[in-house]
């Protein structure tokens, strides 16, 4: 592989060669957009005759009652009713006619004519919204059956997320999931780039649910396509049950579509998006930095660095080399940079096949104006169902991901981390195109950024194939059948990262030439070097599964009794070579013997499960719902391997109640309580605890693990004790409670529901302390002894309807409150009060608490406790402990952390004629963020707003620098409150109308995602955790704007 070529000085453009024409393309397309309704209105006299057919989702309807509005109040009704086809004919008398459809059982639907001559209907029965059917886990029910807390998103709202990541699109859409954006870094579905928690924190160890994709779990779905995907729902009480040993953080189901039957229907949909930062930290300027570093000076008594003149021609900008003011953001990182995905889709089929098929490319550039960062991906996929005849059925599932993520040599902490404290005062790049030499050893944030440092690809597959079968048994008896599910999945990953040297520039003053020094990144060395690794995974997953169902009248019993068994193997190896012969030769064999090594891992595990469920409803009034699961993990030892979790949840249908006769179908449509109760399981944990592990090799920093033997001591490699096992450890339960009520009113226009939950976790895997404190360094096993309990509620609420005019309209919302405490720790009985975590949230933050700061030296000498050599500026720390003094035991825990404990969403839409318009919010609250940042190089504009003796009512402390013992302590003054509300999406579409374009159906669309952000923090998003990340490397969320078109011919 050659090294990529890399060019200095390139311009600030977000398009390159390859996207512009696209970009043309999708400039064309809005426009087409813009003044299509113009280009087709037309002009015609309304036809005097309309027809049309009516249907329900099962066909035709006879006898549906079709009036125009309004003509029986002028003095001769105007009617007709449907034939037995579902067809009829209507002769309307004007251009402003409404028709309006009747039918028992169905909502009322009032349709303007709009000169149209064909109008064809579907209509909807007032009870849909209780008929629609969910997936609920190795099963489906009718959402008026179920009786747990179940929430599901829509594959038509699932197909407007334009965000590559489509997991940060579900943020805000429905309650119990909450879905934090952490960064936009192309191709990165880690937590790093997104997190997900089901109705909150609730373990001191993995909160992440589980995912499950067609009946088997899978580590994300975050690159799916969104065109794929037919249903995704979320399981949070004792719905999840029935997955019981990895369900105790809840459960996403998604199934992808399928073929229906039908004439062959083509789907094509491309969006096209341009992304910048939400939020990119505001430095400072040279001034700003110069003012700040005397000041620091000032306070330990040195000579200031800058002259005022030093700092006039900083702020002048007349003399960019000698006074630079470089804004390394701006020199390193693009405004905007440009996203494309198309997909394309044929399903269809007879009675004995039906198909879907599809196929969806992805490219995301990075922001990076080297254009060294980006993700591209490839997706196949085929859902095959045969029937082979009246008792057996078949499906054949083959999917395939390919992706290749491209990036700079430099990691992303250390390229992000340079941007922000790379001081202003250096030259970025000189006029003559050369870079400068910027911070230690030559790092550039602009070269950082670039193949100037070498380059990291990585190429990650996926290959899954799935073969189910289903035979109906009703020849043993009727209602019983047998289901059968065999997948396979390959998963690998391989990566080659080339680390290089680079030259940067330094002014000669003297002879005024530019000087070349080699640049390169401290951590990776003054040489050429290169790693190369792979991953590979592979997973087998059988199930066998047989159910009944069972009708007596009022009564209804359905049931399966399932087992299932999953084995996966993962191999992984990596090398490394330094001292390359050349850059273009970034291979192993080019590497020298000194410094190389090589290591690799192989792991199993297996699961093997048996479970089932019972339901019995009656009139569907009275609905019980039993699940009863035993897991077996190869992560516990013989004896403890297999864990049992039973769940029962009960639901009442009070709206079916004779008595409720009078007032359902005035204002109320339907009303139902719920109440359940599961104990789950997780066993997310690090496995072979239980055995006793070794390492084998030489000597490294981490693990000395040789021995010397002989007189002239040699040393020996062997394999060395790397652990503590603990043989009795187990399941990590859950004990969930809920009770939820769910509504209708006004004919299913407002729909709602609320939950009210408890967990308890126990048997939670720790280590003792309070046996062992921590200061000894011994290190104990893991244990089954932490408890943490969490509780919360939420709410959903939905409107929709529409008017005679033809206005269709929808808004509603839902809201999450959770909170969690740490029950038991084993924590000694003399900890220090600021060390306890019984009684707190989890990751709640330990600070000191503070009165202020001190404004004027009277203040300071007045202040009976504070810091020895406190001056004017300095935080006012609070003696907590009382002892007169400002120690370590003055930190105080807060009952706040990063994790929001409020999460919310409103949405709402209209369409009409040809137009709609929907949008949705997102917000937060309950969370706290740290806005501390490094203690050296630049700092973050806001600390402009800093105590100075000329600004003593300024909002920060006074300047300081690294080596700072009064103010870089993490107080309360660097914690802000993360709350926040942002338009999430906003979308404004139209759809041709099918008078004009009779072959296909087409719909364009602009849209916008995390437009507009309302809170508290400077600088960061607040939806990441810490102004900390950004030097860490988290690459900021991103705000977009799309626009594309979907086609179905």
């Amino acid at each position: 592989m050659q090294k990529p070529s890399w060019k200095p000085g390139l311009p600030a453009i977000a398009l390159t060669a390859e996207t512009r024409p696209l970009a043309r393309a999708g400039l064309l397309l809005l426009l087409l957009f813009l003044y299509f309704p113009v280009l087709t209105a037309g002009t015609g006299d309304l036809p005097a005759t309309v027809t049309g057919t009516v249907t329900d989702a099962d066909g035709p309807l006879i006898g549906v009652n079709i009036i125009v509005k309004g003509s029986a109040e002028a003095g001769g009704l105007v009617g007709t009713v449907t034939d037995f086809d579902g067809n009829y004919s209507i002769e309307v008398p004007n251009g402003d006619a409404v028709l309006v459809f009747t039918y028992t059982g169905y909502d009322t639907q009032e349709i303007p004519v709009d000169g149209r001559s064909v109008i064809d209907l579907v209509l909807s029965s007032n009870s849909e919204v209780l008929d629609e059917v969910v997936v609920i886990g190795y099963t489906t029910r009718k959402k008026g059956e179920l009786t747990g807390s179940v929430s599901s998103i829509s594959s038509e709202e699932i197909e407007t997320i334009s965000t590559g990541n489509i997991t940060k699109g579900m943020a805000g859409r429905v309650s119990g999931l909450i879905i934090n954006d952490r960064g936009g870094y192309p191709g990165d579905d880690s937590n790093n780039a997104v997190s997900i928690l089901i109705r909150g924190q609730a373990t001191l160890g993995n909160n992440s649910p589980l995912i499950v994709v067609d009946g088997v779990p899978t580590n994300s779905f975050s690159f799916l396509a969104p065109g794929d995907i037919e249903t995704f729902t979320v399981l949070k009480d004792a719905a999840a049950a029935i997955y019981g040993a990895r369900a105790a953080n809840g459960v996403i189901l998604i199934t992808t579509k399928r073929g229906k039957e039908g004439r062959p229907r083509l789907n094509f949909s491309t969006t096209n998006t341009f992304s910048g930062f939400t939020r990119v930290p505001d430095m400072m300027n040279s001034a700003q930095f110069a003012e700040y570093q005397n000041d620091i000076d000032a306070r330990e008594g040195n000579p200031l660095e800058f002259s005022e003149e030093d700092i006039e021609n900083y702020r002048s900008g007349n003399d960019p080399i000698n006074y630079p003011n470089t804004d390394w953001f701006d020199l390193t990182m693009k405004d905007l940079s440009f996203e494309t995905r198309n997909s394309l889709s044929v399903s269809g089929g007879g009675e004995g096949v039906k198909y879907f098929v599809s196929g969806n490319y992805f490219n995301q550039e990075g922001l990076y104006k080297s254009d060294a960062l980006g993700f591209e991906q490839y997706q196949l996929r085929s859902n095959i169902d045969v029937t082979l005849n009246d008792h057996i059925k078949i499906g054949v599932d083959l999917s395939g991901i390919q992706g290749q993520r491209n990036e700079p040599g430099a990691p992303s902490n250390v390229i992000h981390k340079a941007l922000q404290v790379t001081e202003p005062t250096r030259v970025g790049q000189y006029p003559n195109g050369l870079f400068g030499v910027a911070g230690e050893n030559g790092t550039n944030p602009a070269l950082l950024a670039s193949n100037a440092s070498g380059f990291q690809d990585r190429r990650n597959t996926e290959l899954r194939a799935r073969f189910t079968t289903s035979i109906d048994l009703g020849f043993i008896t009727d209602g019983l059948s047998l289901a059968g599910n065999a997948t396979f999945l390959q998963r690998s990953y391989d990566t080659k990262l080339f680390r290089d040297t680079w030259t940067v520039y330094n002014l000669n003053e003297t002879t005024g030439e530019y000087d070349p020094i080699n640049g390169f990144d401290f951590n990776a060395g003054n040489f050429l070097s290169l790693e190369d690794s792979f991953f590979k995974f592979n997973e087998e997953y059988y199930s066998a599964q047989l159910n009944y169902r069972k009708e007596i009248g009022k009564n209804t019993i359905t049931g399966f009794i399932a087992t299932e068994r999953i084995t996966n193997r993962s191999t992984s190896f990596e090398a490394y070579k330094r001292d390359l012969i050349s850059a273009d030769q970034p291979s192993l064999f080019a590497g020298a013997d000194e410094g190389q090594r090589s290591t690799g891992v192989s792991t199993e595990s297996a699961r093997l499960n048996y479970f089932g469920s019972v339901s019995y409803n009656y009139d569907r009034r009275y609905l019980v719902d039993f699940t009863l699961r035993r897991d077996g993990s190869s992560n516990f030892a013989q004896g403890n391997r297999f864990g049992t979790f039973p769940g029962v949840s009960l639901g009442w249908a009070i709206s079916e109640e004779p008595f409720m006769a009078g007032v359902k179908g005035n204002w109320l449509s339907s009303l139902k309580l719920r109440t359940s109760w599961a104990q789950l399981g997780n066993d997310r944990i690090a496995g072979f605890q239980f055995l006793t592990q070794y390492i084998y090799g030489g000597g490294t920093a981490g693990n000395r693990n040789y021995y010397i033997f002989g007189e002239n001591p040699t040393q020996y490699n062997s394999f060395f004790n790397s652990n503590t096992p603990n043989p009795d450890i187990t399941w990590e339960k859950a004990d969930n409670r809920n009770f939820g009520i769910n509504f209708a009113l006004f004919e299913y226009k407002l729909t709602g529901n609320a939950n009210y939950f408890t967990q308890s976790r126990t048997d939670i895997l720790i280590s003792r302390n309070a046996s062992v404190p921590d200061f000894t360094a011994l290190e104990l096993p893991q244990e089954n002894l932490g408890e943490v309990d969490s509780r919360g509620f939420e709410l959903e609420l939905a409107y929709r309807n529409s008017t005679a005019g033809g206005l269709t309209y929808n808004f509603g919302g839902n809201l999450t409150k959770t909170s969690n405490e740490v029950v038991y720790l084993d924590e000694p009985g003399d900890v220090p009060a600021w060390r306890q975590r019984e009684g707190y949230p989890i990751n709640s933050f330990v600070l000191y608490p503070s009165d202020g700061i001190f404004r004027t030296q009277e203040e300071v000498d007045a202040a009976e406790v504070k810091l020895p050599g406190t001056l004017p500026g300095d935080v006012r720390y609070i003696d907590t402990d009382g002892d007169g003094q400002i120690t370590g035991n003055d930190q105080v825990r807060r009952y706040t952390s990063p994790t929001p404990t409020l999460t919310y969403g409103f949405f709402g839409g209209f369409s009409f004629k040809n137009f709609d318009v929907n949008f949705l919010l997102q917000g937060q609250g309950g969370a706290d963020i740290e806005v501390r940042y490094d203690n050296e190089g630049n700092r973050p504009a806001f600390l402009a707003d800093r105590w100075t003796p000329e600004t003593p009512d300024g909002t920060y402390p006074r300047a300081f620098g690294l080596d700072d013992t009064y103010n870089a302590r993490l107080s309360d003054v660097w914690i802000r409150d993360a709350d926040f509300i942002r338009l999430k999406q906003l979308e404004v579409a139209y759809s041709i109308p099918a008078e004009t374009i009779s072959f296909a159906a087409i719909r364009l669309f602009v849209r916008g995602t995390n437009l507009v952000t309302i809170d508290k923090i400077k600088d960061v998003d607040p939806e990441q955790s810490r102004y900390y990340n950004f030097t860490s490397g988290l690459y900021a969320p991103l705000k977009s704007y799309s626009f594309g078109a979907t086609i179905q011919l």
